[in-house]
Order: C-alpha cells, then sequence, then structure tokens
C-alpha cells in the first residue's frame, strides 16, 4: 500500500492528540541508495515527522550472494521506551512479532498499544502474539480509503 502522509497525519490528529510522528528505515550505503529515498525523507521532514535512518550495510551470505543488512528495530524500541511516559498510547505500524515484548512493556507503563499491520496472508503481515498483545489492531486494508494513494502519485 502506498502512503499519503498528509492524510495519514490528518488521520492520527483527528483519532487523538498527535504528540509526534516517527518514521524509522533504513538506506543503502552510497549516492543511490539515499537518493532513491530522499524525496520522500525530504517531504516527510520538513512537514513534521521526526527522523531516523540507519545504513544498511552490504554482506555476503554463505553462498556468495550480496545481502543487505540493516534493521532499526532497537532504535525503535529505545525510542518508544523513552516516549511511552510522556504519552497516553503509541500507534505502532508494524507487525513483527520481535515488538510484543516491547507492546507489553509499554502496556506495563500504563499506556495503550495500537498496532497496525495487515492480515493478509499474500501480504507482510502481523504476527498472531503481536496482534493479540496489542491493545487494539487496525488491518490496514481498513485504512486504505482514509489514506492510501494511487501508486505512482507524487507526495
Amino acid at each position: 500500500m502506498d502512503v499519503d502522509y498528509r492524510k495519514l497525519t490528518l488521520w492520527a490528529r483527528a483519532r487523538s492528540h498527535l504528540l509526534r510522528s516517527y518514521y524509522f528505515t533504513t538506506v543503502e550505503e552510497g549516492e543511490d541508495g539515499v537518493q532513491s529515498i530522499r524525496p520522500l525523507l525530504d517531504w516527510l521532514d520538513y512537514n513534521g515527522y521526526t527522523m531516523v535512518t540507519r545504513l544498511a550495510k552490504e554482506r555476503g551470505d554463505t553462498s556468495g550472494n550480496r545481502r543487505l543488512r540493516g534493521t532499526i528495530d532497537v532504535l525503535l524500541a529505545v525510542q518508544a521506551i523513552t516516549i511511552a511516559p510522556t504519552v497516553d498510547e503509541i500507534v505502532l505500524f508494524s507487525g513483527n512479532a520481535d515488538f510484543t515484548p516491547l507492546v507489553e512493556a509499554i502496556q506495563d507503563m500504563g499506556r495503550r498499544v495500537i498496532v497496525v499491520s495487515s492480515i493478509d496472508p499474500a501480504a507482510p503481515f502481523a504476527a498472531d502474539e503481536l496482534r493479540r498483545q496489542a491493545d487494539e489492531f487496525i488491518d490496514l486494508a481498513n485504512l486504505l480509503k482514509v489514506f492510501g494513494k494511487e501508486r505512482g502519485r507524487k507526495e
């Protein structure tokens, strides 16, 4: 799903008092990797998103194939734990089961966690344990009309 980030911000503001929006992503080393995502990163930065990026590193696997490795999971978890005491709820756009302990820790602080992801097995979808742990789960497909955009349309 391509996201209209302006509409996403409006959706979040309509739900609650939006304190801050973070955008976590990895980028490839070298000019090409950064340049391919630069227009999106610039637009988000100019429109109030806090950008958190990390360089993906190239590594070879056991077959000699090129693989990119770079994860922002720890950065996201640290940021979520840091801001959790100052907010009422956190909305996490991820289906990664690795975030289940993070969701539980935030809930232990008395905060709500809403997980937004997909339940469509044809797409990257939310792990069952993450969906069960969340205070609320929102299927991304239900939000397509709210902040989805036509493929190829620029911000």
